[in-house]
């Protein structure tokens, strides 16, 4: 655990006491949830182990803020995490300790120390680290995606990409160039801000524009992000083919991002989908990278299987595959909506149900699609998943044939799916509603005591107030909004305690 870190001139006691010093803060990670791995790698023709009961290897987990919620919500299943971090390390046991867990297990150890004796695994997640390590680790990371996946397993891996990272580079290094003689981790973050900050409005326009949106983005994250991620010795983004070829050496296939886009990728004209598919020639490599270079990506989650599956894998028939699925949204269809500000299109008629989605307008194409829809609007929460067969059954009740209903409603699913504003997971998943005597659950009441942010029953990471960690230590079960509110004070009502208590709610962070 000494060996040198060619790339960066620190050796491994370094890269430890980095992360020591400036623990990098520890959040859940939703794209990386097995229940959506699962859910993908099923869209795709494979086998993926039951999320309920599967073994789940993270690399770099940290204190553990992306594994022990997974731990709490999949008590059958087994957990282990390895990360370099002492410090990291004994905080994470010392929360698991703090909630009883029995099914996960923290490591103190690097990524190149683990062997095919340290066990197999379902899902092997890989966030945030590949980009940010020398070569051998990234090496090593690969390795152990092979030779610690069992057949039908499934890894994650996230990184940076080209040609996205070659319009931050330039502000990364001058970023370290201009703190170069700073010492103190968050001296080194103010100042880098600091100088951003005046040159967004100091700079020519093109520079202008990339200093504004870097500093925008890294102004709202925390110290340790800016450290670890912009500021970090090693930073290797490089070409989604590369990763792939990479991926190949160590006997593992690209199978598909968490999120996917197909009929017309990334929003593309339908003259710019042409173009991308008879450059691919069906090979998804070439397209995906294709995609890349035309939408400046510049970060991918991506999922990888072992070369022995690369039969199974079939990107031909998705939309069957939707039936035994569960789906969760991120945020919800409002049905009718006032036309955007800025809208002057004359297809906005107040007669036709249009449905805005995030961003997106959607308007279904046949009757079953427009039902389907209306179903969802009026029954479906973002605490609950869904299935097609319950959009279909609602179909069929107001009098759509039952088999050009399932058809209709796969197509609107995909297309939702493709827009990533719709989840797939393998199994149905579901938020407590408090009752009178509301209680927090005991992963976001212990979250709350360390003074960190928590997660919540769909694995989103969930950002915490100081006022609202206050209230969840009071949700313990035994106390009415009254009582709560008699106990808080300074001010507090009934009313307002309820209030507040239904923004938790709201979060999914109470049982």
């Amino acid at each position: 655990m000494n060996a040198r870190l060619p790339e960066t001139g620190m050796d491994a006691e370094d890269e430890e006491k980095a992360y020591d010093d400036t623990p990098y803060e520890s959040n859940a990670f939703p794209q990386s949830q097995p229940a959506r791995l699962a859910a993908v790698a099923h869209l795709f023709g494979l086998h993926p182990a039951a999320v309920e009961t599967a073994r789940v290897l993270e690399l770099g987990c940290a204190s553990g803020g992306n594994l022990i919620p997974l731990a709490m919500h999949f008590p059958q299943a087994q957990f282990v995490g390895v990360d370099i971090s002492g410090k990291q390390i004994a905080d994470g046991r010392q929360l698991i300790a703090q909630l009883g867990l029995q099914n996960i297990e923290f490591r103190h150890m690097g990524i190149q120390a683990l062997t095919p004796d340290d066990g197999r695994f379902d899902y092997i997640v890989c966030h945030g680290i590949y980009s940010w390590v020398p070569a051998p680790v990234r090496d090593a990371i690969l390795r152990v995606c092979n030779e610690n996946l069992t057949d039908d397993g499934v890894a994650f891996v996230s990184y940076n990409t080209l040609p996205g990272w070659h319009y931050v580079q330039p502000v990364r290094d001058l970023m370290l160039y201009w703190t170069q003689d700073i010492a103190g981790p968050q001296q080194k973050v103010n100042a880098a801000l600091e100088l951003l900050g005046q040159l967004k409005d100091w700079s020519e326009e093109v520079a202008r524009n990339l200093y504004r949106r870097e500093w925008e983005m890294l102004t709202a994250e925390n110290t340790s992000y800016v450290l670890h991620d912009h500021m970090e010795q090693t930073n290797a983004p490089c070409y989604f083919k590369e990763f792939a070829a990479h991926a190949e050496q160590h006997g593992l296939v690209y199978l598909s991002d968490v999120t996917f886009r197909s009929a017309n990728p990334l929003g593309f004209n339908p003259q710019m989908t042409e173009l991308i598919d008879r450059h691919a020639g069906g090979d998804v490599i070439r397209a995906e990278q294709m995609m890349d270079f035309i939408s400046r990506r510049r970060f991918r989650s991506s999922l990888l299987v072992k070369k022995v599956r690369q039969p199974q894998i079939d990107r031909t028939a998705p939309l069957e595959r939707l039936d035994t699925l569960h789906f969760s949204f991120s945020v919800l269809p409002v049905k009718n909506p006032a036309p955007p500000p800025r809208m002057s299109a004359v297809w906005w008629h107040s007669k036709i149900d249009t449905y805005r989605l995030g961003p997106s307008t959607l308007k279904p194409d046949t009757r079953a699609q427009s039902l389907a829809v209306a179903w969802i609007a009026e029954h479906v929460t973002l605490a609950i998943t869904f299935t097609l067969d319950e959009l279909v059954a609602h179909a069929v009740a107001n009098g759509e044939a039952p088999l050009q209903a399932r058809e209709d409603i796969r197509l609107l699913l995909w297309d939702l799916l493709n827009t990533a504003t719709l989840r797939p997971r393998s199994c149905p998943m579901r938020a407590a509603v408090p009752g009178d005597m509301p209680a927090a659950t005991p992963l976001a009441r212990a979250n709350a005591r360390l003074d960190r942010n928590t997660s919540n029953a769909f694995h989103d990471h969930v950002a915490l107030s100081e006022a609202q960690r206050r209230l969840l230590l009071l949700l313990d079960g035994t106390r009415s909004a009254a009582a709560v509110a008699a106990v808080l004070g300074e001010g507090s009502t009934e009313e307002t305690v309820r209030a507040d208590i239904k923004t938790l709610s709201n979060l999914h962070v109470l049982c």
